[in-house]
């Protein structure tokens, strides 16, 4: 119980961190990639102590899991290796347990690429309205040129 409220509080103001400076500045600093990385390490390794090791090999089980995903979309170039990093700390504060069927990874995971595609949607509309004096002609063009 205590390990699901902090685990919220954690994941909640690293990512709100890293939304605001990658809107910010396109990117997400090292720093709290890899502070949300140690984080998750280092909260999974406390509750280990009193909750049993599977806490810690879940963690370390998530991590890896997100790396492989993110290490994925990073060569395919779908996004930077700062994206990567902070999966990759998501995957070690959420961990994954298949033996105890938590999921809650991969659900956050589906929500992350749905939210995403949505939030890219938004912001396309929105980069579209802005500079519409140039997305008007080059529509038509390409519209009419299809």
């Amino acid at each position: 119980m205590v390990m699901d409220i902090l685990v919220v509080i954690v994941v909640l103001a690293f990512l709100s961190a890293a939304t605001y400076q990658d809107l910010r500045t396109r990117e997400v600093a090292n720093w709290l990639s890899f502070g949300l990385l140690f984080a998750g390490l280092g909260i999974r390794t406390l509750f280990s102590f009193s909750e049993g090791w599977e806490i810690l090999w879940a963690g370390l089980l998530g991590g890896t899991l997100c790396y492989l995903i993110g290490w994925f979309f990073h060569a395919t170039d779908q996004w930077g290796g700062g994206d990567t990093k902070l999966l990759m700390g998501m995957g070690m504060v959420l961990g994954f347990d298949f033996r105890l069927q938590d999921f809650s990874l991969l659900l956050f995971l589906a929500y992350l690429l749905f939210g995403g595609a949505v939030f890219g949607v938004f912001w396309c509309g929105w980069i579209a309205i802005r500079q519409r004096k140039v997305f008007v002609p080059t529509f038509r063009s390409l519209q009419r040129n299809y």
